[in-house]
């Protein structure tokens, strides 16, 4: 997946990405296209935008929850911290 980044947050953002790379639970660039300030991450089949979270089981909402919060702790411990714009979206679909 490319994800264009404005060239004035390209610096920084990819000095955050070497920051959490090699965290289990962040999703991290694999690749980068300076020229063009784009990232490249990896294609993931689905999210949980495109799923009924309805029709998800209960044990599978902890796990996914619980993996949310590891990665949000990861990127506390090394000094990152998240605006939540993103992740109060995700606490409301679970």
């Amino acid at each position: 997946m490319l994800k264009d980044i404005l060239p004035g947050d390209y610096e920084y953002i990819l000095e955050l990405q070497m920051i959490v790379d090699g965290s289990a639970h962040v999703r991290t660039l694999v690749d980068s296209i300076p020229i063009h300030h784009m990232f490249v991450y990896p294609f993931l089949d689905t999210n949980l935008q495109l799923v009924r979270t309805t029709a998800i089981a209960p044990s599978v909402k902890k796990s996914i929850l619980r993996d949310a919060l590891t990665g949000l702790a990861d990127l506390h411990d090394k000094g990152i911290y998240h605006t939540g714009r993103y992740f109060s979206v995700l606490l409301c679909q679970i």
